[in-house]
């Protein structure tokens, strides 16, 4: 008979809710001190300069004894409240261990903001590895040096002649290639020791935090590899500069892949079998970035799972003892952790999987996501700054993802009957394996995108469809190579033969990525989402799929629920914002020009985009800042003259970011200059308008503020290309704001003659980074400038001071090259703000 009444198991009430949640918690409960932990040790990470380590001790111990109490009563609450409480302050605790000197002589006690000369011995950590400049054709010869970088634990440093113990790492930078020594060696060198450069942008990628978290607080920079005297720790100088296995047997590999890899495929293969990328170059690097790939190219946790199955097959074939085969997998993926340079991805990778088969050896079970827990815990526990390694986020996460996906998207098996012919078993069979990697596929892409699309700020839904294409494969391919590998050491003969099968497998994999990259729908330019968003993202999946579990009512609401909860953080995204100021922010691109104007509408206008050291520099800072902020694309891109330190940056920038019109005067069309016609040429392609202007227009990009070409005119033809500077006045709530690119004497004289009269302005940017010659007392007394900012990659006290005596009356003299980005906003009542990325003292 039947009831409107739901069965008793599936009614919807609190207590149920919480019992069955209570249950689910206690299947996993490491995770419960995982999540505490490691969010103590990322809001040390925040806070460590604002608040004294005293203060947390003290809240540790109280939260102890508190703990302590609850156990003595009934308050099962207070306690895990406690135990909670606990995890988060160790964590924090743990972290400020971490970034404690090693000795009493640490080498960060000699790292002061003014370089200095310096001789040490230590020891190579790690593999050098040398980097290829990315410039364009165009570019002098001292652009296109590499660099050799290594992490070197230092031992002494000379006082004299004298070596006095110290201890600490620094990163090594050598100018150019050719160091003979490798990772486990010794040697001595001189070189000057700095701090890392910090970001000086907003958005941009910190190098000093980078290292922090390495462990390493200082960079030496030596001259070349000559300046370099290594020492084997072996004292027969015959032998390979080798003093560890690990570095025998990459030795050994790299060797035998030159003689009979392909050149185009040796780099690739280092890569995916050793994890060694010093060879790969930036181009291999976008594309795989680009199109979804890139935990191909860098050994990770998949390259530990296919060496795991290639063990258990390989033992299964050759028929060692099952419960041999445990230690075998054990004892394998932690001697390739070591040789892969115990990277965060490997390094969970190995101990999730020691910690499934120690398991299965105990005969106890657990849950894999209890089991990712406690790899969690370990790593941190061993080395806590990993918590701010990128690859060991995705890579945690991409694990989760699957777990995600085995609970939330099942699937219905490809049913075959046993009288069906083999062929069609055969392919069932297929079809499910299709099935399957489609959802691990679909299952990461969703967890990864959001982190991916918030560091890198691009996404690739051509990943999808890549990674299903590649999977087998690449699976394939490693195996190859693993044999290869092993029979290298073991018959050599028969390594020979299967290096050719491996070499071809390579040259098809680098084909299928180039075709993929070519189709530029596959990868998309995107600002990144607020945390806000991203919170609201996650706990929707997390949501989905605790659904399942909680209650049968959810289940059957969960897609709905979790599609509408995202499409409205969707809707959130682009609502229209409110009437914000108007926005100048100079940024630090060293000698060159990048300056974003963005007005109260929204619109957004870019003087300049370029520098000295590489367009690229100048376009990421503009796409960092951007992005950092949430928008994307550029209305009006002005170029102020035919110097490529102010325009070289444009290439890639169209490539990634719309821009919707360029303006320049009539001079900047010198077509004798290859980079302006290279210029004009990609515009054209990428049906991007230019627009001429000369002195007397005005650019129409917000009505409430006045944007006016003050020079040059059409007609004006001086000697110099920095003379035919566009110079823009924008005026907005009783405030000027002056951009004068590069302009010289000759052309500030001809730009007084049309103004005929003093112009007060309340900023100046200064005319040609700086330079005296560009900056003298006319400019100064007809401007009147209240704040200056300059351009540049250096600084001298000297400018500083002659510069401000131009300005008595001003407030101040910003250099980028201190402060970082200068941001000026000027509110509709004409309150001026300027704040400096870099919180240094103004000049």
């Amino acid at each position: 008979m039947s009831s409107s009444t739901p069965p008793e198991s599936s009614r919807l009430d609190t207590q149920s809710l919480y019992n069955q949640t209570v249950v689910i918690l206690r299947r996993q409960p490491l995770i419960l001190l995982l999540l505490p932990f490691a969010a103590g040790i990322a809001t040390w990470e925040q806070i460590e300069a604002i608040v004294p380590i005293t203060a947390v001790v003290l809240c540790w111990m109280v939260l102890l004894g508190s703990w302590f109490y609850s156990r003595r009563g009934s308050g099962h609450t207070l306690g895990f409240s406690c135990l909670l409480g606990i995890c988060f302050l160790t964590g924090m605790l743990h972290l400020y261990a971490a970034y404690l000197p090693a000795g009493r002589q640490d080498i960060r006690e000699l790292v002061e903001p003014e370089r200095r000369l310096i001789r040490v011995h230590g020891k190579l950590l790690s593999t050098p590895i040398v980097k290829q400049k990315q410039v364009s054709e165009r570019a002098p010869d001292w652009q296109r040096v590499p660099a050799t970088t290594a992490d070197l634990a230092i031992e002494h440093v000379y006082a004299g002649k004298t070596p006095v113990p110290f201890t600490g790492r620094l990163w090594i930078t050598i100018r150019g290639e050719g160091l003979k020594a490798d990772r486990g060696d010794h040697i001595e060198t001189t070189g000057w020791l700095e701090q890392p450069f910090a970001a000086s942008n907003p958005g941009e990628f910190d190098f000093r935090s980078y290292l922090k978290h390495q462990g390493i607080r200082g960079i030496l920079r030596v001259q070349d590899a000559a300046s370099v005297r290594p020492f084997s720790t072996n004292e027969d100088s015959t032998k390979e500069s080798t003093s560890d296995w690990t570095s025998l047997i990459r030795h050994h590999w790299r060797q035998f892949a030159a003689k009979h890899l392909k050149p185009e495929n040796q780099s690739l293969a280092g890569a995916m079998i050793l994890g060694v990328r010093n060879n790969i170059t930036p181009e291999q690097q976008e594309q795989f970035s680009q199109t979804g790939t890139m935990h191909f190219l860098a050994v990770s946790g998949l390259h530990v799972g296919i060496l795991i199955f290639f063990l258990i097959g390989a033992g299964k074939l050759i028929r060692i003892p099952r419960n041999w085969l445990p230690y075998l997998v054990i004892i394998t993926i932690w001697m390739y952790a070591f040789i892969t340079d115990m990277n965060p991805p490997v390094m969970r990778a190995s101990f999730l999987a020691t910690f499934v088969f120690v398991g299965k050896l105990l005969a106890r079970q657990a849950t894999l996501l209890n089991l990712l827990s406690l790899a969690g815990l370990v790593l941190l526990v061993w080395q806590p700054t990993m918590m701010f390694d990128v690859g060991a986020q995705l890579s945690f996460l991409a694990v989760a993802a699957i777990i995600w996906g085995n609970e939330s998207l099942p699937f219905r098996r490809t049913s075959t009957n046993l009288d069906h012919p083999n062929w069609r078993k055969h392919l069932g069979s297929i079809v499910s394996g299709l099935k399957k990697v489609t959802r691990l596929t679909l299952s990461i892409w969703l967890f990864t995108a959001p982190l991916v699309l918030l560091i890198f700020h691009f996404i690739a839904p051509i990943g999808l469809l890549i990674n299903v294409i590649l999977a087998p494969l690449v699976m394939v391919m490693l195996w190859t190579g693993y044999l290869m590998s092993v029979f290298l050491f073991l018959l050599p003969p028969l390594a020979v033969l299967l290096s050719y099968p491996f070499d071809a497998f390579l040259s098809l994999f680098q084909s299928l990525i180039g075709m993929a990259h070519e189709h530029g729908w596959g990868t998309w330019y995107a600002p990144s989402p607020p945390v806000w968003f991203l919170v609201l993202y996650y706990v929707s999946l997390l949501g989905f799929a605790a659904a399942r579990q909680l209650h049968p009512q959810f289940a059957r609401w969960r897609w709905i629920a979790t599609g509408a909860t995202i499409a409205v953080a969707f809707l959130l995204l682009f609502l229209p914002q409110l009437t914000k100021p108007l926005t100048i922010t100079v940024l630090n691109v060293g000698h060159g020009s990048a300056i974003l104007v963005e007005y109260p509408n929204g619109n957004r206008l870019l003087y300049d985009v370029g520098s000295i050291d590489g367009g690229k520099r100048a376009a990421r800072a503009v796409q960092n800042l951007l992005w950092n902020q949430g928008e994307m694309g550029i209305n009006c891109l002005l170029v102020s003259h035919a110097d490529v330190d102010h325009f070289n940056g444009t290439h890639t920038l169209i490539a990634t970011m719309p821009i919707a019109t360029v303006c320049c005067s009539p001079q900047f069309l010198d077509f004798d200059q290859p980079a302006v016609d290279e210029l004009i040429e990609k515009l054209d392609r990428a049906d991007i308008p230019v627009q001429l202007i000369q002195a007397g227009d005005q650019l129409r990009i917000d009505e409430k503020v006045a944007t006016k070409v003050l020079f040059p005119q059409a007609r004006t033809r001086l000697h110099q290309d920095n003379d035919h500077s566009v110079v823009l006045l924008i005026e907005y709530a009783g405030r000027r704001i002056l951009l004068t690119g590069d302009l010289e004497p000759e052309g500030q004289q001809e730009l007084q003659h049309l103004l005929d009269g003093r112009l007060p302005v309340d900023l100046l940017t200064a005319p040609h980074h700086g330079a005296h010659e560009a900056n003298g007392r006319s400019l100064f007394e007809q401007f009147s400038p209240g704040i200056v900012t300059v351009s540049s990659n250096s600084y001298l006290p000297e400018t500083a001071r002659e510069l401000q005596r131009q300005i008595p009356d001003g407030e101040a003299v910003y250099f980028t090259r201190n402060q970082g980005a200068i941001r000026i906003e000027i509110d509709s009542k004409g309150e001026l703000r300027v704040q400096t990325f870099l919180q240094e003292s103004k000049n």
